[in-house]
């Protein structure tokens, strides 16, 4: 994920973060809001640092650092039918 100082920047205004890095941002907080919903946040903060069968045993920060968009939100909907 994305140098939390370099995030401190961007929401201070004093640069702009690059498409890319505004995308992985984006998802994370799109899938961390998902479950944070389904469950809460608690359980939200829990899913995204633990290690996901699903993503091959990465966490989904991690998965989206690898640019693995879709299968951490497929993750995301599993965990909520309740297949994880």
């Amino acid at each position: 994920m994305e140098d939390p100082k370099q995030v401190g920047r961007w929401t201070r205004g004093q640069n702009v973060p690059r498409f890319d890095s505004e995308f992985r941002l984006r998802t994370a907080y799109h899938v961390f809001t998902y479950i944070s919903h389904c469950e809460n946040r608690h359980i939200a903060r829990a899913w995204m640092m633990g290690m996901n069968p699903q993503l091959e045993d990465d966490s989904p920060p991690e998965a989206i650092s690898a640019e693995r968009f879709k299968e951490v939100m497929a993750a995301a909907r599993s965990f909520h039918q309740g297949d994880l």
